[in-house]
């Protein structure tokens, strides 16, 4: 329990930011047709994910996480703040294809991987040690059990339009695997420093 709240509160960061990583990309975005649609895509997704900020907060302290807790700056450790730290990199300084690669699909295709695996196991937890679950708390876990599945191949659309040379593929290539490497770094981390706590 206390791995899971650790995780839910060190994470925060990651979900209330992403957005605004999001945000960075638009500007990216040329002016061509492949441009617009990715600029379209982005601006749709950036209202839902500050929404699932909210959903998150709910999720946490249905799990028991205190309210106050979200109340001021939250600064995880060094070793799961590392991959806020590359996405806003790749998100200021890599190029439109590199962003969504390191961004929307290598954060949120794993994220999907595991929220689903979660999701219909979570009601176990209800009722223990201060967790009340109900349809608000669970609304950022279902959504991303299900959206989840579908945004990274949408990522890997607008990857694949604007990719136009190998150097770009290469790019997009090298930035989900550094994503990913830091999403799982940030999650073993997480289980590590909770557990040693």
């Amino acid at each position: 329990m206390d791995i899971f709240r650790f995780g839910l509160v060190n994470f925060y960061p990651l979900i209330e930011t992403f957005p605004k990583y999001m945000n960075l990309c638009v500007a990216k975005a040329p002016d061509t047709e492949q441009g617009r649609i990715a600029k379209s895509w982005l601006a749709h997704n950036i209202k839902i994910e500050r929404r699932h900020a909210q959903w998150y907060r709910d999720w946490a302290i249905g799990f028991g996480v205190s309210e106050k807790i979200f109340e001021k700056p939250i600064n995880p450790p060094p070793e799961i703040d590392a991959v806020n730290n590359f996405l806003w990199r790749v998100c200021t300084y890599g190029s439109l294809v590199e962003a969504v690669a390191g961004l929307n699909y290598a954060i949120e295709g794993p994220t999907g991987v595991w929220t689903r695996l979660v999701y219909p196991n979570i009601k176990r937890f209800e009722n223990r040690d201060g967790v009340g679950l109900d349809s608000k708390s669970l609304l950022w876990l279902r959504a991303h059990a299900v959206y989840d599945e579908v945004h990274p191949e949408e990522a890997l659309e607008i990857i694949k339009t604007l990719a136009k040379s190998d150097n770009d593929r290469k790019g997009a290539i090298r930035a989900a695997k550094s994503g990913m490497d830091y999403y799982a770094m940030a999650a073993e981390a997480c289980y590590t420093l909770a557990a040693a706590a």
